[in-house]
């Protein structure tokens, strides 16, 4: 479907309204993070200012998503995404009183593309074992990258694999983590 069309199947169906609703809540997030970014405010007052602000959003979009639900035929599209937001609405709005989490899962997407693009390529990896090695590394990887951390430049994984031998179960592995590691 092209964008044209797409717009205007928007505009008849109801989801630009939805849209709406949406684009208001990354509109505040940018906002927000901009704000902590460059250090105009702290990360509890962002907290506070994205619940100020989001609240009146979330409040209206939940209540047009219940008045929908009774007047949008549950077949279709808009129907399914209503009903799908709706039984996830408790999880959806966990991320206003947690600052590291986001109105979506965009970084987590972005950070599995490689794994999932590259699977159909590998097979499994070869066996059962080879896919949890793989899982396990990229978990590495990206985890890293998610915390500003090259894992090549600073030799992270190379540091990680020299302290693995000498751990035992027992003992703190999470000093392994990327935001724990001396390198």
């Amino acid at each position: 479907m092209k964008a044209a069309e797409a717009a205007g199947a928007q505009k008849t169906c109801g989801a630009a309204q939805a849209i709406s609703y949406i684009k208001g809540l990354y509109t505040v997030e940018k906002e927000l993070r901009e704000k902590v970014k460059e250090h105009v405010i702290s990360l509890e007052e962002f907290l506070e200012e994205r619940i100020l602000r989001c609240t009146p959003i979330i409040t209206s979009f939940h209540t047009w998503l219940e008045k929908q639900s009774e007047e949008v035929l549950p077949s279709s599209a808009l129907g399914a995404a209503i009903k799908y937001t709706l039984n996830r609405w408790p999880t959806l709005i966990k991320y206003l009183c947690h600052e590291e989490l986001t109105p979506d899962n965009n970084a987590a997407e972005r950070g599995i593309r490689p794994f999932v693009m590259g699977r159909k390529n590998w097979v499994m990896c070869g066996s059962p074992e080879g896919a949890k090695t793989a899982c396990v590394l990229y978990s590495l990887i990206e985890t890293a990258k998610a915390n500003n951390l090259n894992p090549y430049h600073y030799h992270y994984l190379k540091t990680v694999f020299e302290k693995v031998p000498t751990l035992a179960p027992g003992d703190d592995w999470g000093q392994l983590l990327p935001w724990n590691i001396t390198l």
